[in-house]
């Protein structure tokens, strides 16, 4: 086994031992964040990587839109630590200023859900739906 022992720069030694074990810790943290881009009807546009089983949308026109997301069995052993959600419409100005998404509830091993909604529009029934990004860490 290699030990270092033999090494003219133990410097150098120590930097390389450095490298790779930041090396080995970057690619073994890459698969743990789970990404996906959801559209307003619930269907999944993009995920990275597949962890997304499938998407049941809930619409309450004038309140929020409930997106409820099973997850594929075994990406989680436990539940996510870290969950950010984000609305990606901006379809009017409306959208941009008010539109919001967020997280309903702690996610678990098997789903999670997220609502949107848009609060303070001066619009009585306001679409509620929104397309959104969702990052999750393992």
């Amino acid at each position: 086994m290699f030990s270092g022992k033999n090494i003219k720069q133990p410097g150098l030694y120590v930097l390389s031992m450095l490298f790779l074990g930041a090396s080995s810790a970057s690619a073994h943290a890459a698969d743990h964040y789970f990404t996906a881009s959801i559209d307003s009807k619930g269907a999944v546009i993009r995920q990275s990587p597949e962890w997304i089983r499938s998407v049941k949308h809930y619409p309450r026109p004038g309140y929020f839109s409930e997106y409820e997301i099973s997850l594929e069995a075994g990406v989680f052993e436990r539940a996510s630590g870290f969950c950010s959600v984000s609305v990606t419409d901006v379809e009017s100005y409306d959208d941009l200023l008010f539109a919001q998404a967020k997280l309903a509830g702690t996610p678990t091993t098997r789903k999670l859900k997220v609502i949107t909604q848009v609060s303070g529009s001066s619009e009585k029934d306001v679409g509620t739906s929104k397309s959104f990004m969702l990052m999750c860490v393992r």
